[in-house]
């Protein structure tokens, strides 16, 4: 099973600097991860999912397409 707190790591590494907003929803989620029961998991993946979408609806830029690629498992992380 992949590690959502290691995939939001891969994820940030690729948002640019200037998108502070999504940076700390993400950052929100790897603490959220942390501190949840096992059974959180799926509802965790889900609002990572929600966050992205939200802030990446459509895909413009390289980053973006890197960043999809990583959440739906296409790239390894690191």
């Amino acid at each position: 099973m992949r590690n959502l707190y290691e995939v939001i790591d891969t994820i940030l590494i690729e948002i640019p600097e200037d998108q502070n907003e999504l940076r700390t929803r993400l950052e929100d989620i790897k603490m959220d991860w942390l501190y949840s029961a096992p059974e959180m998991a799926v509802f965790l993946w889900n609002r990572t999912a929600e966050i992205l979408n939200y802030y990446i609806r459509n895909i413009e830029e390289d980053w973006q397409e890197r960043i999809q690629k990583i959440f739906a498992g296409e790239r390894d992380n690191g």
